[in-house]
């Protein structure tokens, strides 16, 4: 049965290449019809142009090349008008290797005016190279691609600016799979809309296979030969590098016609190659000019390559120069932004090593990736029979990024000219110094310090140690830094990096706009667990597994031109484990109780995953409810980044890019950013945001035992919701507005209650959403005589929405716009009861609850009467009472004593008069007392008649 299986593949093998081929070299230009070039080719070796074109979309909608997986090259397109979409035309392209660029970029699309989106369905890697993107206004998808796969640096410009919110599909849309498997076959139906899981490939495919042998892959991992993935060439035939093929030594001369394109022949290593290595060449010894007839690298000993001096703006500028000796003229290195790539030092190294002579001047300047000159160290002689700015033969200046020069040459000397070190930033003077010293060379101080201002150029060596605790998850240990009395520690760094070396250095990478770059941990203070005396820990967390590591400890001070503490490099590998963590873990929705959470699983690990298993622990707001004053400090909502912030300026502080700076800027570094650091602003420290941290050694044994355990939510995988490849569950039963965290883990089939084989955790906190509450309850009584004195009973503390954090009561007079509003704190005031004094008169009186997320409701009007008391007398008129009262009693006792003293003298009786004499006294006293004469007349006397009358 499986020889028959083998046969039937076999036979379905020969038919499928039968109607393939590998295209060399493909231009496609001015007319549409052009692209019968491509059809049937499996790959194209060399690069790919696509350029000036104008057809109508429904021609290009027409164009169909899904036997296209690779490209050895670059892929160009240019000013295709009517072109939208490369969707239909490459469904099924994998792979541009990168192995030639075009200006440093493997994937340009320019003043592509038409086109909606990259397309691109199946691409999988960029192995080299960076993606350009630029004149191209309604391309949309561009922020999906995956450009992270190039671990380059990309430059996307002027595109999707009338874009609307629809959502594009992403790359790497996996195929149907139809397979069968037995205990003794294992059969899959192959078809060109098909394909067996990478897993079921041969070892040696890169990306799938349309059968099981290697003569079945698409990509190959390394050479292939006719069709068929090998490890290693044959002995009769050459690795030719740029196409990653086995070939025949006249299949490589054939390049030959072309100068451009010209291989030649590296018998020694079996390998067709551009240009002959060190200690070979291509040229006839007797005629310089003369290439040998067969191509071949011949043996010169110790015969100079030479070459002309060149500008070098770009990697591929400097490959022009791998393996020459001599340059005849000078060199000038000024690599920009576009020319970034992680592998540059590399790449450098590989083509400017063997340079020995430059006859001329070597001027390094604006060359913001280098960071070191190491490339140089054979370099033995500058002649300066030119020197630049008419003084320098050696003249390097304004490199950002520049923190190393070489190890120069024993007999390193310079003939004519002097040398020039200035304003590189990140460059030590003493660095300067020690070069000059070592190369019997000078110049002057004032221009040497001007070099480093941005680094701290004096160290001392701080010791390093690390633990591996699981696949993902390593200690980092260190001793305590000591800081003199003036000094302010701020935290350490860790640095961390992916590399498959041993030889990292602490600038690798240090060129900040790229991707492969040092990974940086901020370790503040309070975060830095003291594990015994003087020695620090921290857990670096969500590594990759099987992988290996490169990091140091560095520290960080408040300020800058300080003694600085620094690490060597070390190196450690995560083991294997069975299931990888789950990704991309995420919110999907939020509710008052409940939170549903999204993640996606590596394809590997479906078949593998039994069930899952969610912890939740709730994270209190103890911090925020102790140390903060609602009524002075209103709510604020914003999220505390400042761990991430510090991160990324590190990442920043000298990029030279602002395009990409920018982008930087806004998007998430980290997925283990579980910060809880203070933000500049006073009110970030009650932050509703914060994580309460535990310890993952100790707490995560048994989770149950942390202080914040909620539950564990354990359930298969065919209970968990799956929509485009997301996996989402929902986790009820929780508290409104409250801080949870979830971690969340992948477990194996055969794993039990009491030892589960799970994964390492992937942590995600989320707040719930507040709940709508009813008006709070409260009860108020007026005492006092005149009902002045208010008490007021507040509903006692509960956990709706976080917790009752203050209360404002607003009182109302005379019209409904005056408004008075008052606001107790549960930080200040013992909130629960009030009393307080209310002024005489009607008033209306309601209650607000402040909750940790945010404003209650009010409740309704409480009518208050306070009565008017009578109005006291005032000081002034009682003093006038006081005073009149004395004057009267005073008055009433001199009277009294007046009187009895005159008392005889006053009460005598006298006689009646008896006489004229006497009446005309009577008369004259009438007239005496000013009588109107008028009014008297006479009256007889005989009238007058005196009964009974005293006369005094």
């Amino acid at each position: 049965m499986r020889n028959l299986v083998f046969m039937l593949i076999g036979t379905f093998f020969v038919l499928h290449v039968t109607h393939s081929r590998e295209c060399k070299y493909i231009d496609i230009r001015n007319n549409v019809t052009q692209f019968r070039k491509l059809e049937n080719c499996t790959a194209v070796l060399g690069f790919l142009t696509i350029v000036l074109i104008d057809a109508k979309p429904e021609v290009f909608a027409k164009l169909h090349f899904p036997e296209l997986r690779e490209v050895t090259g670059f892929v160009f397109l240019y000013r295709l008008q009517g072109l939208k979409s490369l969707r239909h035309i490459f469904p099924n392209l994998q792979i541009i290797r990168g192995n030639e660029l075009f200006v440093n970029t493997a994937l340009t699309f320019y003043e592509l005016f038409n086109i909606t989106e990259v397309g691109l369905p199946s691409l999988q890697q960029i192995s080299r190279g960076a993606v350009r993107i630029q004149k191209c206004p309604k391309i949309c998808d561009a922020d999906t691609f995956d450009f992270h796969t190039n671990h380059s640096t990309n430059i996307l410009r002027d595109y999707g600016s009338n874009c609307t919110d629809i959502e594009y599909p992403k790359s790497f849309d996996e195929k149907n799979i139809k397979c069968t498997s037995t205990k003794d076959d294992f059969v899959c139906v192959v078809s060109k809309l098909q394909e067996i899981p990478l897993e079921k490939c041969h070892d040696l495919c890169m990306f799938g296979c349309h059968n099981i042998t290697a003569s079945g892959c698409y990509v190959c991992k390394g050479p292939r030969d006719n069709g068929v993935c090998v490890e290693k060439c044959p002995a009769n035939k050459l690795y030719d590098e740029k196409t990653m093929r086995c070939v025949t030594v006249q299949e490589c001369i054939t390049y030959s016609a072309d100068p451009e394109l010209r291989k030649f022949i590296y018998a020694e290593e079996s390998l067709c190659v551009t240009t002959c290595p060190k200690g070979f060449s291509e040229k006839d010894p007797e005629n310089e000019h003369k290439i040998y007839h067969d191509f071949r690298c011949r043996p010169c000993g110790k015969c100079p390559k030479i070459c002309h001096g060149l500008l070098i703006n770009y990697v591929e500028d400097a490959q022009k120069l791998h393996g020459c000796n001599i340059i005849d003229g000078s060199l000038t290195i000024k690599i920009d932004v576009a020319a970034d790539r992680p592998d540059l030092m590399d790449e450098l190294t590989k083509s400017l090593d063997s340079i020995e002579i430059i006859s001329g001047y070597l001027k390094i300047y604006r060359s913001y990736p280098l960071t070191s000159l190491d490339f140089l160290k054979n370099l033995r002689v500058i002649g300066g029979k030119t020197v630049s700015e008419d003084y320098f033969a050696l003249y390097i200046f304004d490199n950002s990024n520049l923190q190393a020069l070489w190890d120069p040459h024993p007999d390193f000397e310079i003939q004519n000219g002097t040398v020039m070190f200035s304003t590189n930033e990140n460059l030590c003077p003493q660095l300067v110094r020690d070069f000059l010293e070592k190369t019997n060379q000078t110049s002057p101080d004032i221009y040497i310090d001007t070099n480093g201002n941005m680094k701290s150029c004096h160290t001392t060596t701080i010791d390093v140690s690390h633990e591996i605790l699981s696949p993902r998850n390593v200690t980092i240990r260190w001793s305590e830094f000591k800081v003199q009395p003036n000094e302010q520690l701020e935290g350490y760094l860790i640095y961390f990096m992916e590399t498959p070396h041993t030889n990292i250095t602490h600038f690798y990478g240090a060129y900040t706009c790229a991707f492969n770059t040092w990974n940086i941990k901020t370790v503040k203070i309070s975060q830095a667990r003291r594990v015994s005396d003087g020695i620090l820990a921290f857990n670096l967390t969500g590594l990759q597994t099987r992988t290996q590591y490169a990091y140091y400890v560095r520290t960080i001070f408040a300020g800058n031109f300080r003694m600085q503490g620094q690490s060597e490099i070390f190196y450690f590998k995560t083991p294997v484990k069975t299931l990888n963590q789950v990704r991309n873990l995420g919110t999907f929705e939020i509710k008052s109780h409940a939170i549903m959470l999204k993640w996606r699983i590596g394809r590997k690990d479906t078949e593998h995953i039994h069930h899952f298993s969610i912890d939740v622990l709730r994270q209190p707001d103890d911090l925020v409810l102790k140390n903060r004053d609602f009524c002075e400090h209103p709510h604020v909502y914003d999220i505390d980044e400042e761990d991430e912030k510090l991160e990324e300026e590190f990442r920043l502080e000298y990029c030279c890019c602002p395009d990409l700076k920018k982008a930087a800027e806004n998007k998430d570094e980290y997925d283990d950013n579980d910060d809880d650091e203070e933000d500049e602003n006073d009110d970030d420290e009650y932050s509703l945001s914060h994580v309460t941290k535990y310890n993952k050694e100790e707490d995560l044994i048994d989770i149950t035992k942390n202080s914040n355990y909620v539950k564990t939510h354990k359930f298969m995988m065919h209970e968990v919701d799956v929509e485009h490849k997301w996996y989402r569950y929902e986790i009820d039963g929780l508290q409104p507005f409250t801080y949870y965290s979830f971690q969340v883990f992948a477990c194996e089939e055969n794993s039990t209650d009491a030892n589960d084989k799970c994964s390492s955790y992937a942590l995600h906190s989320e707040r719930t959403n507040p709940h709508p509450v009813e008006p709070i309850h409260v009860i108020l009584q007026q005492v006092g005589e005149y009902n002045e004195t208010i008490e007021v009973s507040f509903e006692h503390p509960n956990e709706t929405n976080g917790g009752i954090v203050a209360y404002i009561m607003e009182e109302k007079r005379d019209t409904r716009f005056n408004i008075e509003s008052k606001c107790f704190s549960v930080i200040k005031h013992s909130v629960w009861n009030q009393t307080f004094m209310l002024p005489a008169g009607v008033a209306q009186l309601r209650f607000q609850a402040v909750f940790l997320s945010g404003f209650g409701a009010f409740t309704d009007w409480f009518n208050i009467t306070v009565y008017e008391a009578p109005e006291p007398p005032s000081a002034v008129m009682t003093c006038l009472e006081a005073f009149f009262f004395s004057i009267a009693v005073c008055g009433s006792v001199f009277g009294t004593i007046w009187f009895r003293n005159n008392q005889d003298t006053i009460c005598r009786k006298r006689a009646p008069p008896t006489d004229r004499g006497d009446m005309e006294m009577l008369v004259v006293g009438f007239q005496s007392a000013n009588v109107d004469e008028e009014e008297l007349f006479d009256i007889p006397l005989d009238s007058v008649t005196f009964d009974e009358a005293d006369f005094y």
